[in-house]
């Protein structure tokens, strides 16, 4: 006699986000096993993300171009550092008003040349006195005031002021760091660099990462004077030599932030965590060094951003979280992507480089982009999940490079640094010039009590919300094979109401039922809300 078909109900499947982790013989319904081009939503619904969406794409570049980095001025104004270089024809892909040459799957390695460019409402425009010789890689940009530095390794700083851009040795008032004995550093030539505590700091002057150039305060003009008769009295400029206290005997500086009081200074394996950066770093309360942290480490000048409550960081081993880890005082037990970091591991150690980490902070989400591949894990700050990461899934096609927050015209806009000639994106709605794929796919499906039993689907059914979806595609299997779909249709639960539900026979029998759908995006968002499944036990696999 067989046995009788049972129902089995999964409420907000995925609202935990991926863990890619877990034991398929444990898991819970609350994670997933894939979930692309998703978010968490408000109510814990897994959702569509929104879309990269076209904003615009040039005016008066004279050639192609891609952006690869942006910050932002407090007026609005938006800086960036466009990269131009060869341009491969392809006319289905060709953006509004830019023909049929645009770029295609460049990497940053294809690029020949960067340029700055201003982004103030819909115009873009190149400010060619700005222009970083040394790749993009060795390249940063820093807010300070009223004013963008660009800090690109082994050129003089340059200075965008909202309209022009000039060198920072070209300020009437210029001092660069000096003592009795001359000039040390004609130009602040490094690299590393951040404003924290109302003062400049750069590293890699003149290729050394062990030292660290302070400017005075509000002043960045206005560098060390170590004088035995200062020119300036009142300058409280300095330099912090670091290479006596890296933990491990040698390190070099990867980057430096601020956090909660705190300057941190990065290692490529070490962390050093200096107080007293706030006053007069030289003076009787200045720079003390707090901590010392060894085998946790930045892995490249651009993988970290500040997310308010924390700092983010990504080494060898995943992302991590500074509070953590100054908190455990070593490598910690739980980091943000401890749910995917078999995943993030092998992605991080293929592209040590050109891992990025930036934060889109009116969605209150993190992206760990890996700009190589086109794809990002991004993590949802706040709530982490109940496995103690914080929630996280993927995004797929991922066309840009950066991100930055402006006030541009009717409010707050998250704007995205195109790629392969796309120009300025928004993250915004959720129409872009090509359609992208919402998956999901569920760990396995207790359905009998025994996860190593037989297992006969009849049927499923799911609930979502949506306006409208024609193209949804149900799909199932057992363990790691995924082989069955049916596109299936979908209709409201009301003539008035957002609430869909599909319902799709299924067919053959495994052990360890899994299932999920695939959902392309065209306009509308989708946020699934249940899954049902009917299904039948068969004899128990001994």
């Amino acid at each position: 006699m067989g046995t009788p078909v049972q129902s089995i109900a999964v409420q907000a499947p995925g609202n935990q986000g991926l863990n890619t982790e877990m034991s398929p013989f444990q898991a819970s319904q609350d994670f997933a096993l894939r979930a692309d081009n998703t978010v968490i939503d408000a109510v814990g619904r897994l959702s569509s993300r929104e879309a990269f969406a076209d904003w615009f794409t040039r005016t008066d570049i004279t050639e192609p171009y891609d952006i690869v980095r942006m910050e932002s001025l407090d007026d609005g104004t938006v800086f960036g550092i466009a990269a131009l270089g060869r341009t491969v024809m392809n006319t289905s892909r060709a953006p509004s008003g830019m023909g049929d040459s645009v770029h295609y799957d460049l990497g940053l390695a294809d690029y020949t040349s960067y340029v700055g460019v201003r982004i103030d409402g819909d115009v873009v425009s190149e400010v060619p006195s700005i222009r970083p010789a040394n790749g993009i890689a060795n390249c940063q940009l820093v807010p300070f005031k009223d004013a963008i530095y660009v800090f690109s390794k082994g050129e003089a700083p340059m200075v965008f002021d909202g309209t022009t851009g000039t060198k920072l040795s070209d300020a009437a008032n210029y001092l660069p760091p000096e003592n009795d004995d001359g000039v040390i550093a004609a130009e602040l030539n490094g690299d590393v660099a951040c404003a924290a505590y109302g003062r400049l700091w750069v590293s890699g002057v003149d290729d050394d990462y062990n030292t660290i150039y302070y400017s005075d305060l509000l002043i960045p003009e206005q560098w060390y004077d170590g004088k035995g008769t200062p020119t300036d009295g009142q300058n409280t400029a300095g330099i912090i030599n670091v290479s006596e206290y890296w933990p491990n005997g040698d390190d070099r500086i990867q980057g430096i932030a601020a956090h909660n009081g705190f300057l941190v200074i990065f290692g490529r394996k070490s962390i050093l965590i200096y107080s007293g950066a706030q006053g007069d770093p030289a003076g009787e309360d200045g720079l003390k060094l707090e901590d010392a942290i060894r085998d946790v480490g930045l892995i490249n000048q651009d993988a970290m951003c500040n997310v308010g409550t924390d700092h983010l960081f990504v080494d060898y081993l995943g992302v991590r979280a500074l509070g953590r880890v100054i908190q455990e005082k070593s490598t910690p037990m739980a980091e943000p992507s401890m749910n995917v970091a078999t995943e993030i591991r092998d992605l991080i150690y293929g592209n040590v480089e050109t891992v990025r980490m930036f934060t889109l902070p009116r969605h209150s989400l993190a992206l760990c982009l890996f700009p190589d591949i086109q794809e990002a894990f991004v993590f949802q700050l706040g709530q982490p999940s109940v496995s103690g990461g914080l929630r996280v899934t993927r995004w797929t096609g991922c066309d840009f490079f950066d991100s930055v927050t402006a006030s541009v015209g009717d409010g707050f806009k998250s704007l995205l640094a195109g790629r392969n000639g796309r120009g300025v994106c928004r993250y915004k709605d959720y129409d872009q010039p090509t359609s992208y794929n919402v998956v999901y796919e569920s760990p396995v499906i207790n359905a009998t009590g025994n996860q190593m039993s037989t297992v006969m689907p009849k049927s499923m059914s799911f609930s979502f919300v949506s306006n409208k979806q024609d193209n949804f595609r149900a799909i199932w299997g057992f363990g790691s094979n995924m082989s069955y779909s049916q596109k299936v249709k979908t209709k409201a639960t009301a003539s008035d109401s957002e609430f869909q539900t599909s319902h799709v026979a299924m067919r053959s029998s495994g052990e360890m039922l899994r299932v999920g759908f695939d959902v392309e995006i065209t306009g509308e968002p989708i946020s699934i809300q249940q899954i049902s499944i009917n299904a039948q036990a068969g004899r128990v696999i001994v």
